[in-house]
């Protein structure tokens, strides 16, 4: 398994969020390197797992769903750790965010983190 961040548009820190994440280029240019990776992958029999965060062009559950959607790949996967999605103001919702996303990505969830 290969874990991956899908990256910012910020050019001077990747830990940033950016106005252009979430514009149809980013979208576009996020398709065409995961195509390109998941060939590979395909090719290696390696999984690809992204972690959705805050500050990245997949940065929600539904973001991620809609990657898994149209990559169509068996060996693109996510893996989740709350503290990269969860806002502040949102822990009373917390139960409800987890059923979700288990909701929403199934089977593709290959790895749960938690910080307690």
């Amino acid at each position: 398994m290969i874990t991956l961040c899908t990256g910012t548009r910020d050019p001077n820190n990747q830990w940033r969020g950016h106005p252009e994440n979430v514009s149809p280029e980013a979208w576009h240019d996020l398709v065409d390197s995961m195509h390109s990776a998941l060939q590979i992958a395909a090719a290696q029999t390696i999984t690809l797992a992204i972690e959705p965060e805050i500050s990245n062009v997949v940065d929600s559950a539904a973001k991620a769903r809609r990657l898994l959607d149209e990559m169509q790949s068996p060996n693109l996967k996510i893996i989740m750790d709350a503290a990269n999605l969860f806002q502040a103001g949102t822990l009373p919702r917390q139960r409800e965010f987890w059923m979700r996303l288990l909701r929403c990505w199934g089977t593709r969830l290959l790895l749960l983190m938690q910080k307690i």
